[in-house]
């Protein structure tokens, strides 16, 4: 079936409606961005973001009357009963989510009183409560202290593998929880309303050096571009390129502007990730432009030659000279309880590490000093760093000239 009956279309006649277009829609939105300013979110200008799972139907109404200036939104599907709210900046330090969790728990918990609530204590809460009561008699000693620490921690596992607790029975048939053991669960505890998925604080200094490094990061990384574009191909296909990043960032930021949106965190390391992918892109545009500009296209041989050199140089050395880890910090599997905690980084800014991307980013960027994707490191055995860390690198020349540093490095230590 043919759909195009004419494959030829005169888009050029078109182009300066288009720039026009562009321009305006551009001016349009800077004319938004000078009258209401820029609409920092949470992450940018300081404030706490809280995820909730609840075992009944979400409070909304009560929510938003609990926190009226908070952005309270679904989280997941409907029928996962999560929220995730976001608060504003309070104008000063300290851990703001954790006061607005123990709030809502309070408040939203009031059965509770003098009751330890499993949904929302952690493993040491569980552990002190089942030493003090001794309900297996194992005595005051560090055996006995270890022996129930064990068994609050297969309770916060089961918890974190349902979401939350809905019923009792989820929480006695948990491995190691005996009878006497269940019977002070049942009487000294209860199951709130709702589970912490994640809670997380930027202070408002914290909050404005992100703004700082992120605008400082653009920037660079967007000259960086345009010089690489200009030395490694033809000057007018390097600015072509430039220019078309350009537009499409500004396209989208005065889109932004417009419908007052936020610049959250989240959307600057999707935009980092559009950056990466568009320099890619461009990178083959324009090998491709000066391939038919020189009239040059590579033929199946050229390919098999290609795809051979692939297959007898870098992908045979990794088989052979190198143990192979990758390390998704896209994995958003949640850690144990006993394994999340709250990092301080090298610049005094803090994070919560609840899931297994959150360790595996943080790991790189504290050693590292680089957030990019992918990112390739020849570390040693004793935890060295053998060579210089690159990122994409389409050459297969340049790839495997760089593990080649790494294996003389690796020599030259050993």
């Amino acid at each position: 079936m043919q759909i195009f009956v004419n494959s030829k279309y005169d888009f050029i006649k078109w182009r300066y409606a288009a720039v026009a277009f562009s321009v305006i829609w551009i001016l349009v939105g800077l004319g938004f961005f000078i009258k209401r300013g820029i609409n920092w979110g949470i992450d940018f200008a300081g404030g706490a973001s809280i995820t909730l799972k609840f075992k009944d139907a979400v409070p909304l109404d009560r929510l938003r009357a609990e926190l009226k200036d908070a952005s309270i939104q679904q989280y997941g599907k409907a029928e996962e009963r999560a929220v995730l709210i976001r608060l504003p900046q309070q104008g000063r330090e300290g851990d703001y989510a954790a006061e607005i969790v123990g709030k809502l728990n309070r408040d939203l918990n009031p059965q509770g009183a003098g009751k330890l609530d499993l949904n929302y204590q952690g493993r040491d809460g569980i552990t002190e409560l089942l030493a003090s009561t001794d309900p297996d008699i194992k005595g005051t000693n560090a055996a006995a202290h270890d022996y129930y620490k064990n068994v609050a921690q297969n309770v916060i596992a089961r918890r974190s593998e349902l979401g939350l607790f809905t019923n009792t029975s989820q929480v006695t048939s948990t491995p190691g929880v005996t009878t006497g053991i269940a019977r002070v669960l049942n009487e000294k505890t209860f199951l709130g309303s709702f589970n912490v998925l994640n809670q997380e604080t930027v202070g408002p200094q914290v909050g404005k050096e992100l703004q700082q490094k992120a605008l400082m990061a653009v920037l660079l990384s967007t000259l960086a571009m345009g010089i690489y574009l200009w030395l490694r191909f033809d000057l007018m296909f390097g600015i072509s390129a430039v220019m078309c990043i350009i537009h499409d960032v500004l396209i989208s930021i005065a889109f932004l502007g417009m419908i007052n949106g936020e610049f959250m965190h989240s959307q600057a390391k999707t935009f980092a990730e559009q950056l990466q992918k568009a320099s890619k892109d461009s990178h083959e545009q324009v090998r491709l432009a000066l391939n038919r500009a020189l009239q040059r296209q590579p033929n199946e041989k050229e390919i098999a030659r290609g795809l051979q050199f692939l297959k007898d140089s870098y992908a045979a050395a990794l088989e052979r000279d190198f143990i192979l880890v990758s390390l998704y910090v896209d994995d958003r599997k949640l850690l144990p309880d006993d394994q999340q905690f709250l990092f301080t980084s090298s610049d005094g800014s803090k994070k919560a590490i609840k899931t297994v991307g959150d360790k595996f980013i943080t790991l790189q960027s504290e050693n590292f000093k680089n957030a990019s994707q992918p990112l390739y490191a020849i570390i040693s055995p004793d935890e060295k760093v053998l060579t210089l860390p690159v990122g994409y690198t389409p050459s297969a020349d340049e790839y495997t000239h760089w593990l080649q540093c790494g294996i003389d490095a690796f020599r030259k230590v050993k």
